[in-house]
């Protein structure tokens, strides 16, 4: 899983009563429970230890200690670059140039992009009408699809083509 930023900000601890805190707080803990692996790269650590929750700083610790955080180099790729610089959407060039490493991980892993950023998820999923390569991308919501993801995660978090870009 290439867990975002705004998951590690937004899952509370066991007192926790917001329902954005505890679908988070329970998707982090289902990746641990069921032993998934978390895909970071440098950037992506840097945001995290920014903006995690005290929670999430115990879970990415753990995680840790298991030896279940994968780390990639974080290498832009410039076929996902030239997509973004292609597209007509000025703004939404400048976010995709923020969330650009969430895609990049997922794409060199295999995994599934877990984030609350639904606008960087309609974003990249528009781009890939236009950038083929970005098709196999797979970006869920641990809040709006809770269910979902926490019985996937359980289910031992198989491919699911109605989460794919096209």
């Amino acid at each position: 899983m290439v867990v975002d930023a705004s998951v590690g900000r937004a899952a509370g601890d066991k007192t926790a009563s917001h329902p954005t805190s505890l679908a988070c707080r329970k998707t982090l803990q289902a990746i641990f429970a069921k032993k998934h692996f978390a895909v970071f790269d440098r950037r992506l650590l840097e945001e995290w230890k920014k903006q995690r929750s005290n929670y999430a700083r115990g879970w990415q610790r753990q995680m840790t200690s298991h030896g279940r955080i994968v780390r990639t180099l974080g290498t832009q790729s410039e076929a996902v670059d030239g997509c973004i610089l292609a597209s007509d959407d000025e703004s939404g060039r400048e976010a995709m140039s923020k969330d650009v490493h969430l895609v990049n991980a997922a794409l060199q892993t295999g995994a599934v992009v877990l984030s609350l950023d639904e606008s960087a998820e309609r974003l990249f999923r528009n781009l890939a009408t236009m950038c083929d390569m970005l098709c196999p991308m797979q970006w869920a919501h641990p809040v709006s699809d809770h269910e979902h993801v926490y019985g996937w995660l359980s289910a031992g978090a198989p491919q699911l083509p109605a989460w794919r870009f096209c």
